[in-house]
């Protein structure tokens, strides 16, 4: 069972992306299938913001390889925040 963070500060992807810097958003752009390639932050966070949720999330999930799912199942159910 996924755990849920109380954490006001970040409440949703959209906030999240919009703590990060553009640089980051912009390798975080390379990660996706997306072929646009904006440069304002704004802009990589519309990007970056759909691919995060619904189906493009399943889509994104299902094209991981092993050791990515596997890296992402132990941040998912890390006692960490």
């Amino acid at each position: 069972m996924a755990k849920e963070y109380d954490n006001p500060e970040i409440p949703d992807v959209r906030t999240a992306l919009d703590q990060l810097t553009v640089g980051s958003l912009k390798q975080l752009l390379n990660l996706l299938p997306d072929e646009s390639k904006p440069t304002r932050k704004a802009d990589c966070v519309a990007s970056i913001e759909p691919c995060l949720s619904g189906e493009k999330l399943k889509a994104l999930w299902e094209r991981s390889d092993d050791p990515q799912q596997i890296a992402v199942a132990e941040t998912i159910h890390s006692d960490k925040p």
